[in-house]
């Protein structure tokens, strides 16, 4: 799952159908590049960084940003942010917090909502904002890493019983055999595992999936 937000500075809208109006306005517009995009990309690859930034056993973890690098470059008056799901709600709160510091206003377009820098959110109307605190999440929902854990624990004392082995930088289960090996990829998010086993060959690869809710 992804999550797109849109970000600018001005004008500052009065209703979320304002906000939509004023964000596709800005999208159709070409201007000089914001400073405050690259302070905010830069504030938020602090806290996460992106990819490429990664050392050591972090460059096994999927990025909280869809699009990188996330450097704040935009053609037009609108930052477009993508999120990976499985940072949205870690990362969401800091966001709006991040970007409100700097005068800027978040755009909310899948859950209708516009966070103003003065730390007023407009709503639908008859529509009561969303709680961005980690403790609103729901609680089946994991991110990937989180998913990978519960997998391997529950699944490493059985497979290793095989002669498997676990790769944490692969994010699988290995086993050599002679000419080839098997595989054994977890990997999911949110309240599903999805468990790929891979019989692999010099010159082939055969690929069975399982889902595991």
């Amino acid at each position: 799952m992804s999550y797109v937000i849109h970000i600018w500075q001005t004008p500052i809208p009065t209703s979320v159908l304002q906000a939509d109006k004023i964000c596709d306005r800005l999208q159709d517009k070409e201007g000089r590049q914001n400073p405050k995009f690259i302070e905010l990309a830069k504030r938020l690859t602090q806290r996460y960084p992106c990819r490429s930034q990664m050392t050591g056993d972090e460059d096994d973890e999927e990025g909280a940003w869809l699009d990188e690098p996330l450097n704040g470059i935009s053609p037009n008056p609108v930052l477009v942010l993508g999120i990976s799901g499985d940072y949205l709600v870690e990362a969401m709160p800091f966001v709006v917090e991040t970007a409100n510091a700097l005068g800027l206003t978040v755009y909310d377009t899948q859950a209708g909502e516009c966070y103003l820098p003065d730390g007023q959110v407009l709503t639908m109307p008859g529509q009561a904002p969303v709680d961005l605190s980690k403790e609103a999440a729901p609680e089946f929902m994991y991110s990937a890493k989180q998913t990978f854990e519960i997998a391997v624990e529950h699944s490493e004392a059985f497979l290793k019983k095989y002669g498997y082995k676990l790769s944490r930088k692969s994010k699988c289960f290995i086993k050599k055999q002679d000419g080839f090996y098997h595989r054994v990829d977890l990997n999911g998010g949110g309240c599903r595992l999805a468990c790929f086993i891979r019989s692999v060959l010099p010159e082939d690869c055969i690929l069975s999936r399982i889902y595991l809710a």
